[in-house]
């Protein structure tokens, strides 16, 4: 029997039906919230099944999952149905509803926890799947669009002595992908022959999310080129991603940004989907959810 402080349940008012785990520990050392944002045709539940069921595990979880709060956004419909810059805005009003500090309608009441008014959160994880890889790298650079403090530091001619800007709000974001999207989707194998079957082809090719996904589509062009040009002047780690890419990928291409941080230690046996399933016999995804990158690999 685990000994850990339980996560519980809570719905999240007016966004069902994402869901929410919630730290049961003392509320002064919750400081961290960790947002999980799903694929193209997923959903919250399925997708990270295992991250809300192993945290609360010793055998399988350290103590630092103790006293996060664990989301799970959920766009099903959308992630299928709209752009990607649908989805984007979509993903911002979430995280704005709970970062950094969770909207009053948010009562707890379903979890039975008693959190003081004054609650926020310090730290945010924001962590992807595939095309949430993809929606969380467009709301970093949506937020840091808005923000009057960069556009001054990149306005000036000189820069040298200058420090830059302190991260505020969702610029303080540290970024885990799983096999995200970021280089578009590029199906292989047998999977890429049965996308081009009549039926399959057609629902894709009305599929406003799936055409946005091309690798030369713009929100995926677009994304990494502006990446980029922060990194050249920024070392904010939020546009700095740190991935974990499938041992065996046939959906999307795997190609980071240039100055992200990739795991070469491929986990073996993995596929698209099943790298980001964290499992007893395979708890790698939630130490790298928790640590990232390290020394160029997982552990």
């Amino acid at each position: 029997m685990s000994s850990r402080p339980p996560h519980r349940y809570s719905m999240i008012p007016g966004h069902k039906p994402s869901f929410a785990w919630l730290s049961s520990a003392n509320s002064a050392l919750v400081k961290r919230a960790v947002v999980f944002v799903h694929g193209f045709s997923g959903d919250a539940a399925t997708t990270w099944t295992d991250f809300y069921r192993l945290p609360d595990n010793p055998a399988t979880a350290s103590p630092w999952w103790e006293t996060v709060d664990l989301y799970f956004f959920d766009y099903f419909k959308q992630s299928v149905l709209s752009q990607i810059s649908r989805n984007t805005l979509t993903l911002m009003d979430f995280l704005d509803f709970i970062w950094p500090k969770p909207d009053a309608a948010m009562t707890y009441i379903l979890s039975g926890l008693q959190r003081p008014d004054d609650f926020e959160y310090e730290d945010i994880t924001l962590v992807g799947h595939s095309e949430g890889g993809l929606l969380i790298r467009k709301v970093i650079l949506e937020t840091a669009r808005h923000n009057q403090d960069i556009e001054t530091y990149r306005l000036l001619h000189d820069r040298t002595g200058k420090p830059e800007p302190a991260a505020k709000g969702l610029l303080k974001a540290d970024l885990r992908l799983f096999a995200p999207a970021i280089g578009g989707e590029s199906i292989s194998g047998i999977l890429g022959l049965i996308a081009k079957l009549p039926f399959i082809s057609l629902i894709t090719a009305t599929s406003a999310a799936k055409l946005g996904l091309a690798p030369i589509a713009t929100p995926v062009s677009s994304a990494r080129k502006a990446t980029d040009d922060y990194t050249e002047y920024l070392s904010m780690g939020c546009f700095r991603a740190h991935i974990l890419w499938a041992d065996d990928e046939k959906i999307v291409t795997s190609e980071p940004y240039q100055r992200d941080h990739s795991c070469r230690n491929l986990p073996v046996g993995t596929e698209h989907s099943s790298v980001c399933k964290p499992k007893s016999i395979y708890p790698l995804p939630l130490s790298f959810v928790e640590k990232g990158v390290v020394n160029g690999k997982c552990r």
